[in-house]
């Protein structure tokens, strides 16, 4: 029987409904990113096989100029960079629903794909983890870099890769969230002197779940921790009723979120999980905040106050095993914001910088000149450019001058271009 072997990039091809009635034959798709190959009988008609001809050479001529097949993260290597991948919708709505910026957002709504691309800060970082040793203690990673640089991307390329090699990932989208964005506050009933956050501990909770429960199912309590004198938390408690329990009281959600960080830390050391811990705006955890104190309300809280805070930087120690610590540094973490400031130094201060040194620091640059054009080249593809001066040398050469290669500015600036 005669068939028809194409090949091509399927998403980029649009049949009528008649054309592709008239198909009766066995049709083998198969993507791939250097050509598209198409071979017919002859007896096929010549009308269908142009068709297929012109709109396999349509696709051939755009996207690989700015998209890789490889969708798996822990194979992206150099020669991946400056390349868009896709993210399956099921990897994107368990482990990069937050921490995106919110005009990464519009456009992976608008573009109906998350599409992220390949640079080199992720990449390095994700080579550093693969070849790292499990049983020392966690090596801290910190990104940093200028206002729309691409930091948080960098970040979710890395929790991609984690997710997909079955890491149990304790993930901070925006900590300044915590000193300055509060809705309620209450007095610790168990240690005197700090200020619980039961909200923000409960959405925390319910994220932490969500994102990681496969993972949590076979996990148990090291430690016996006692709530009040008729609710106790035995040894050996499941460590998702743990996370029920504390989702369900809001009383108790702070110190179930304090408790559940402590076992990670004990169960990575143990062997039994891997861990990644992922703070986007780290240097906040050390910002002044603008919680004002109850009793006194010319006064507002210090960052080491609040229980979370308290409790998330236990985490970012190095006397743990088996894991990363991959955080962010922002000018937009601190209060007030400085967007000015950007080096690891300068927004952690000594506290920050004393408590994650030693750390590998990683400069999250402007695109370079293959990574700017193949960003234009998909704004172009999906119509978020629509000026067709855009694909000419003289509109990619404005476009870059006045971004300066910054790819929040891409971003912006194609808006109204």
């Amino acid at each position: 029987m005669a068939a028809l072997n194409v090949r091509l990039l399927f998403q980029n091809i649009t049949l009528s409904s008649k054309t592709l009635s008239s198909i009766k034959k066995k049709i083998f798709l198969t993507n791939s990113l250097n050509q598209t190959t198409i071979c017919y009988d002859k007896k096929w008609n010549s009308s269908l096989a142009a068709e297929f001809r012109s709109a396999a050479a349509a696709s051939s001529n755009r996207r690989p100029l700015f998209w890789t097949s490889e969708s798996d993260p822990g194979k992206h290597t150099s020669r991946h960079e400056g390349f868009f991948y896709t993210i399956s919708p099921d990897h994107f709505s368990r482990w990069l629903t937050k921490g995106q910026g919110e005009h990464i957002n519009k456009v992976m709504k608008a573009f109906n794909e998350a599409g992220m691309m390949i640079r080199a800060p992720a990449t390095e970082v994700i080579q550093c983890i693969k070849s790292s040793d499990a049983s020392a203690p966690v090596i801290r990673y910190v990104f940093y870099g200028r206002r729309g640089s691409g930091r948080s991307m960098s970040l979710a390329h890395v929790m991609h890769f984690c997710g997909t090699q079955n890491w149990v990932i304790a993930h901070l989208p925006w900590a300044c969230s915590l000193n300055r964005y509060c809705k309620e506050v209450q007095y610790s009933t168990h240690r005197p002197g700090r200020v619980d956050q039961p909200l923000e501990a409960i959405q925390w909770l319910s994220y932490f779940r969500s994102m990681n429960e496969p993972i949590l199912k076979p996990l148990s309590t090291i430690n016996r921790y006692v709530w009040n004198k008729r609710e106790t938390s035995e040894v050996g408690t499941p460590l998702l009723e743990l996370l029920e329990f504390g989702t369900n009281r809001a009383k108790y959600a702070t110190d179930v979120m304090g408790v559940a960080l402590k076992e990670l830390r004990l169960q990575a050391s143990n062997g039994n999980v891997k861990l990644l811990v992922a703070t986007d705006g780290v240097n906040s955890l050390w910002s002044a905040t603008n919680l004002k104190q109850e009793d006194n309300r010319h006064r507002k809280h210090l960052p080491e106050e609040l229980t979370i805070i308290h409790n998330w930087k236990k985490l970012l120690r190095n006397d743990w095993s088996n894991g990363a610590v991959v955080c962010t540094v922002d000018g937009n973490a601190l209060y007030p914001a400085d967007t000015n400031r950007y080096l690891p130094f300068d927004l952690l201060g000594k506290d920050g910088f004393d408590l994650l040194d030693p750390f590998i620091p990683i400069n999250v640059p402007a695109y370079n000149e293959r990574e700017i054009h193949s960003c234009i080249d998909y704004y172009i593809d999906r119509k978020w450019i629509q000026n067709p001066k855009a694909d000419t040398d003289e509109g990619r050469r404005e476009l870059i001058a006045l971004t300066n290669g910054n790819p929040l500015e891409l971003h912006n600036l194609s808006i109204i271009w």
